[in-house]
């Protein structure tokens, strides 16, 4: 498919365009993005390949729209969908419509290839085209999560303000909860669970509540948090009795802010906060200046808190519906989502 606006046309990305994407991704964010992240997102991805369309001037990429596949759990139905992300648009090509352009080419090329449903956490300059030209339906804002560890390195306070300011994050961070990490019982390993742990408390979490999900399975998991996506990831696992109980997997990117995204798993209320206090521990031995979690699962929060973790705003979850058809849960309803921090590779 083609279509031409302006001086750029419009056409199909492939793999070949990883390296032109990469510098567009530098021009648009100020920061360098490896390789390697990009074909783990794109190419590599269990629920199949990325699908995108490009903005192209004399060769030159100069605007992205792509969708991520991700499997859904709807009701009892898995469904094909995709998160939207990574928008580009290069600063010198704004105000033409390309975001819109290449959003519905997009969506037309998502739906040749079985498409359902789509979703996604869309930063404050895209939301409104989201919304109001492109018929996306703002769900829900599911809540963010900060645990201060060392809040001196954070980059987003102003330079001036920087000494005063880590002062007193800084007491503040010391005087935070930092959780149970070894109630009576609990035993936490450095460790993946094996391959049948993972598949019984997958089952637990199916039957859990939320009727709109993100899918998950033990091949997802070998990917999501894979090396190859260039995150330092660390496993922790409760167990009790030799039975796993709940994970918590976190970690930091090989390049960006100092800071480190926390996502858990399991129903066991002891558990699941022995876990997370692990992970609060072991950040402040890794010197982070943060630990970040989004969430709004309620066994989930409530460890959270335990651990020290307070709510910073929110993010906005909209959805698309790519079919007439009837989905087997209703991703319009607010109440029916469960969202968590391995959700989306953008927090």
């Amino acid at each position: 498919m083609q279509f031409h606006a302006a001086s750029w046309t419009v056409r199909e990305y492939s793999p070949a365009d990883f390296e032109g994407l990469s510098e567009l991704f530098t021009i648009v964010f100020g920061a360098s993005r490896p390789l390697a992240h990009s074909l783990w997102k794109f190419r590599d991805n269990p629920a199949g390949p990325g699908i995108g369309v490009l903005a192209v001037d004399s060769g030159r990429i100069v605007g992205q729209y792509m969708l991520m596949p991700a499997l859904l759990r709807l009701g009892r139905d898995v469904v094909l969908g995709a998160q939207s992300l990574d928008t580009m648009t290069h600063p010198d090509y704004r105000k033409q419509g390309m975001f819109i352009r290449l959003a519905r080419a997009c969506y037309e090329l998502a739906a040749e290839k079985g498409v359902k449903a789509l979703y996604g956490f869309p930063n404050a300059e895209s939301y409104w085209g989201f919304v109001r030209r492109l018929n996306w339906d703002h769900v829900t804002d599911v809540p963010c999560w900060i645990r201060f560890i060392r809040p001196g390195t954070l980059t987003s306070v102003p330079d001036v303000l920087k000494p005063l300011g880590a002062l007193g994050l800084r007491a503040r961070a010391r005087l935070l909860p930092k959780g149970n990490g070894s109630p009576h019982g609990i035993v936490i390993r450095s460790e993946r669970p094996s391959q049948s742990d993972l598949e019984v408390l997958l089952e637990d979490w199916r039957n859990s509540e939320g009727s709109c999900k993100v899918e998950r399975s033990v091949e997802w998991y070998g990917w999501r948090f894979a090396a190859t996506s260039q995150v330092n990831y660390v496993w922790a696992t409760a167990y009790r009795d030799g039975r796993a109980l709940s994970w918590a997997v976190y970690g930091t990117r090989e390049w960006g802010k100092n800071s480190g995204m926390i996502d858990i798993m399991g129903c066991d209320p002891d558990a699941l906060e022995a876990v997370t206090s692990n992970a609060v521990r072991e950040a402040e031995r890794r010197g982070l200046s943060n630990l970040l979690a989004l969430t709004d699962e309620p066994l989930h929060i409530r460890a959270l808190k335990a651990c020290g973790f307070i709510q910073r705003g929110a993010m906005p979850l909209i959805v698309r519906s790519m079919t007439a058809g009837n989905l087997g849960g209703n991703i319009h309803d607010p109440m029916s989502w469960r969202v968590s921090s391995a959700d989306t590779d953008t927090f």
